[in-house]
């Protein structure tokens, strides 16, 4: 995997970030020093989002919130992925390890939960790990929830696909947004 950053930032997000990108693509079985203190990590990952309709990448729609994250820690302009499907896709981010080593061939396949989870490790470091997920396809049903202490997913869209509406498949951004800052609200107080 190559990665390359768009403009380089010393903040402590952007390397909070790039050393969580860093253990996830890696593999690493051992914990990575860091080079600056890290306090939180926050991963976001978009499904079905290209990168020129992103403001900070050049598209034609300012996207002030994602371009706010760029502007304070590193946005990649190259990266590889090991398939397009969301699933097996979020598997060798959380794993680390390639499709193919990770058993998530295809969307609604169970992630192997022996296998080394980012989410877990940052658990066992002391950090405080949740995720605020809008789709069916990383419920934790499929072991999605893996390593965190909160695992949020509350489908109230239904999606029409080829014609078979499928109930409950995913959850609007606001919704997913509210409950992500009820939690932080709840760990700080």
């Amino acid at each position: 995997m190559r990665l390359a950053a768009r403009r380089p930032r010393a903040s402590w997000r952007g390397a909070a970030l790039c050393l969580a990108l860093t253990c996830a693509t890696a593999g690493c079985d051992e914990p990575v020093a860091p080079r600056v203190a890290v306090r939180s990590v926050v991963l976001v990952t978009i499904d079905t989002l290209r990168a020129d309709h992103v403001g900070s990448y050049g598209g034609p729609v300012p996207t002030p919130s994602i371009d706010a994250l760029a502007d304070d820690g590193v946005a990649l302009t190259t990266a590889f992925t090991p398939m397009s499907s969301t699933a097996p896709v979020h598997a060798s981010l959380f794993t680390g390890l390639h499709r193919w080593h990770q058993g998530v061939m295809a969307n609604a396949v169970p992630l192997v939960v022996e296998q080394p989870v980012l989410a877990r490790r940052m658990r066992d470091s002391g950090r405080k790990t949740a995720a605020f997920v809008s789709s069916y396809i990383v419920d934790e049903r499929f072991g999605f929830a893996t390593g965190f202490d909160a695992y949020h997913f509350d489908p109230n869209k239904s999606l029409d696909w080829r014609g078979e509406v499928r109930a409950n498949f995913w959850s609007r951004g606001e919704s997913v947004t509210d409950a992500a800052l009820d939690w932080l609200e709840g760990i700080q107080a």
